[in-house]
């Protein structure tokens, strides 16, 4: 952001030739599929989208500028210029439930990312302080069941899809970069 500067800076990327690959992260908010085509042919190879919650009223909750139906477009708008993306989903923000994550769970199956990272979240905004969701061994244990089903989900608390036993098999392969790029290139 902004939208102006980052297309300013993948038209340069592009007249040198677009010389490494590289991630970036970003908002549904601040892309279209003209951006979205400028980040493509200036090498960019994947995007990280803080999408954070798949409900309106968890997006609201969170103060998120965008609505689902833009992290669907934009989720278009990545398949359709060969960029890769991985969507981050912080569960158990202040007052969101089982049965919300459910609701989430279910927008991540239909929009159907190259990769989904869930984590939990800690932090107790009420309070100032750092403390757990009232429902996060609920929302663990219902990761821990639903997740290894699902072949491009990491959660990182649990160690699934990530951690040592991964770093390891990357490190020995000689694999650079993040891991959720090498799930990514497994789909396709």
């Amino acid at each position: 952001m902004p939208r102006s500067h980052a297309r300013a800076i993948c038209d340069e990327l592009e007249r040198r030739g677009a010389p490494v690959p590289w991630i970036c992260y970003a908002s549904p908010a601040s892309l279209d599929d003209e951006t979205v085509g400028k980040l493509a042919r200036a090498g960019c190879i994947g995007a990280e989208i803080g999408t954070d919650s798949g409900t309106k009223a968890g997006l609201l909750r969170l103060g998120k500028l965008f609505d689902l139906d833009d992290v669907r477009r934009v989720r278009a708008s990545f398949a359709r210029h060969h960029v890769f993306d991985a969507h981050t989903f912080v569960l158990g923000s202040v007052g969101e439930t089982v049965d919300d994550v459910r609701d989430t769970l279910d927008f991540v199956v239909e929009l159907d990312p190259d990769v989904a990272i869930f984590l939990v979240f800690m932090e107790d905004r009420e309070e100032r302080g750092v403390g757990h969701s009232p429902d996060r061994a609920a929302i663990l244990d219902l990761l821990a069941d639903v997740t290894p089903k699902r072949p491009r989900w990491i959660v990182p608390e649990l160690e699934i899809r990530f951690g040592q036993k991964v770093t390891n098999i990357t490190r020995r392969k000689r694999m650079r970069g993040p891991t959720w790029v090498h799930l990514a290139r497994a789909r396709r």
